[in-house]
């Protein structure tokens, strides 16, 4: 089955309700991520708390994050992803939402449900330094179709997802291969069709280029969402 045609099946749709996130950013040093310290510290807590105060302690976290997914006609949701209170975090551009394929959640499909947005930045990252400016950065935010393995790892009845956001910043040639599609991908009568012409714009385009083969992403976060 071809990404297109997906779109065309009568492929039943869901969503991710309203979830809160865990910043993973305290368990990894950039290179390597310390999973048995984030599943000691989620069973540890769920443990000592109901999961109602469990959500109630994510939401006081200065790196939380608040997912509220809308369901919408077609084959498209809308995440609406809250910005973090951590001031450690303003190197990334605020997001706000993001139109994902739901009907790849949790399917046997390739393509992983993602969103793209397009947005201003004031800030690059070479891979050293951070460089004040003006700059279109690319975001990808994956939600991940890996519960079966957090289900195994952690002491929860409800379902538990990661979520990666992918930070690119664009030169102006690769800025040239998506610009076309930067307002009509937050356009809902217009993002179903937007959405596979900017995923193979970006797989196919930039990720292919000798630049993104050496250095794929400027900056990246990861966060475990809890469902409500």
């Amino acid at each position: 089955m071809g990404l297109f045609d997906i779109f065309k099946d009568d492929v039943g749709k869901t969503g991710l309700g309203v979830c809160h996130g865990l910043d993973l950013s305290e368990w990894t040093d950039g290179y390597k991520t310390d999973e048995e310290g984030i599943i000691n510290f989620v069973n540890n807590s769920l443990d000592e708390m109901p999961y109602e105060d469990f959500i109630k302690m994510l939401q006081k976290r200065k790196s939380h994050r608040k997912f509220t997914d809308q369901e919408l006609n077609g084959k498209m949701n809308k995440m609406f992803i809250s910005k973090s209170l951590n001031d450690d975090t303003s190197f990334v551009p605020d997001v706000k939402y993001v139109y994902y394929p739901s009907v790849f959640l949790d399917t046997k499909h390739e393509e992983n449900p993602c969103g793209y947005r397009i947005l201003d930045s004031n800030v690059l990252y070479d891979g050293t330094k951070f460089i004040e400016g003006n700059f279109k950065t690319l975001a990808i935010i994956n939600f991940n179709n890996n519960e079966a393995y957090w289900g195994k790892k952690i002491n929860s009845n409800k379902p538990i997802r990661s979520v990666g956001f992918q930070y690119l910043d664009l030169d102006d040639d690769e800025y040239k291969l998506i610009k076309n599609h930067e307002k009509n991908i937050l356009k809902e009568d217009l993002v179903q069709d937007t959405w596979g012409k900017m995923h193979i714009d970006v797989y196919n385009g930039i990720f292919k280029t000798e630049k993104r083969k050496n250095y794929p992403i400027n900056r990246f976060q990861t966060f475990l969402i809890f469902q409500e």
